[in-house]
């Protein structure tokens, strides 16, 4: 058994939670830990998770992916840290692909793989249509795709609580604390497209606070006496 505590929120998840968490009992390298964190779902999503055996529940009220992240992440008690969204879905040797560069580098702080997307099933052709869905693997820095150290973690912070934007967030800080990030060529996330997707439904909100995490970035290195 590794030293990796995975955390997924979920809120109103039921149509996707139970492949989520398959994709994760099934990991060639199994995790110490699965933590769920209900982010005050109405529906059977905390049924779901109860009914996996060696998967950790919590309930919290409804406050936003960044916050049951968070939550997740302070109930963590691994060493490792990875993160895999209730409608998307690992390959089942995410964790051995991700979990090897941090074995050999004690001095890396983080690992991405690659993310390959895809339109679910039940998303509707006429729904499909609308949105533009990369062919083949991706290089894209997202938190499903990432196994980090814990202690790395807390040196960026938090996820961001307060918009849409709470893992690029994040992100930024990271590269400003100077975090050791490296990127591998195996896809290990499979991302799911169906059309409710909170970065498609709040399109003109996530583009808001992205600006203006970028202006707070700014003016963090100005103020540091970095380049601007």
């Amino acid at each position: 058994m590794s030293p990796i505590s995975v955390i997924t929120p979920v809120f109103n998840g039921e149509r996707y939670l139970a492949e989520a968490l398959q994709s994760i009992h099934a990991q060639t390298l199994s995790p110490a830990e699965v933590i769920v964190v209900n982010d005050g779902s109405s529906d059977r999503s905390a049924d779901i998770a109860s009914s996996f055996e060696s998967t950790r529940l919590l309930n919290i009220p409804h406050a936003g992916v960044g916050v049951a992240r968070n939550q997740g992440v302070r109930a963590a008690t691994g060493t490792l840290l990875a993160f895999l969204d209730a409608d998307d879905l690992w390959l089942p040797h995410a964790l051995e692909s991700l979990h090897s560069p941090l074995l050999a580098d004690p001095q890396l702080d983080a690992v991405f793989g690659g993310v390959q997307h895809f339109v679910s099933e039940d998303c509707p052709a006429e729904t499909a249509k609308k949105y533009f869905v990369q062919q083949g693997a991706g290089n894209e820095k997202m938190c499903g795709a990432m196994l980090i150290r814990s202690r790395s973690f807390h040196r960026a912070g938090g996820f961001d609580e307060g918009g849409a934007v709470d893992f690029i967030g994040w992100y930024q800080r990271a590269q400003e604390a100077g975090l050791r990030m490296a990127v591998i060529a195996p896809v290990v996330l499979r991302r799911r497209i169906h059309g409710s997707n909170t970065t498609i439904l709040h399109r003109a909100e996530v583009q808001r606070d992205y600006l203006a995490l970028v202006r707070e970035s700014l003016a963090r290195r100005r103020a540091s006496g970095g380049a601007g």
